[in-house]
C-alpha cells in the first residue's frame, strides 16, 4: 500500500481507518502512529474511528428466524427437490413454443423471453 498523505502530510482518513482495522503494513503503521502522536486532528479522527469500531461490535446479531418460517422454507425446498428428481429436465417438460419472433422469424422458447 502506498502512502496517501495530503499536501500537509496528514494521512488520508481511509488510511487511518486501515490502521484501526490492522490492515496497514507494519512499516506504514509505524509512520501513521508516529504522525498520530504529533497531530491532534488526526489523533481525533483515529479516536472517533476506534469508538465507532467499538460501538459496532456491541450491536446485537440478527434475530433468529421463526421456526414456522424456517419449516415452510425447508418444505418448499424439499418439494422443489422432489419435483426436480422426478423430472430431470423440468424446463423442457414445461416449455411451450410461442409464435415466431417478427425480428428473427423463428420459434423461440417462452421460458427464455
Amino acid at each position: 500500500m502506498t502512502s496517501t498523505t495530503d499536501m500537509a502530510g496528514h494521512p488520508d482518513v481511509a488510511e487511518i481507518s486501515d490502521l484501526t482495522e490492522g490492515l496497514l503494513p507494519p512499516s506504514r503503521s509505524s509512520d501513521v502512529r508516529r504522525h498520530l502522536d504529533e497531530c491532534e486532528l488526526c489523533s481525533d479522527v483515529h479516536a472517533s474511528l476506534e469508538e465507532i469500531r467499538g460501538l459496532l461490535g456491541t450491536l446485537p446479531g440478527p434475530p433468529r428466524m421463526p421456526a414456522d418460517v424456517a419449516g415452510r422454507i425447508d418444505a418448499a425446498l424439499a418439494a422443489e427437490a422432489l419435483l426436480n428428481a422426478r423430472d430431470p429436465s423440468p424446463r423442457r417438460a414445461r416449455c411451450r413454443r410461442v409464435p415466431p419472433s417478427p425480428v428473427r422469424g423463428r420459434q423461440r422458447c417462452a421460458c427464455f423471453t
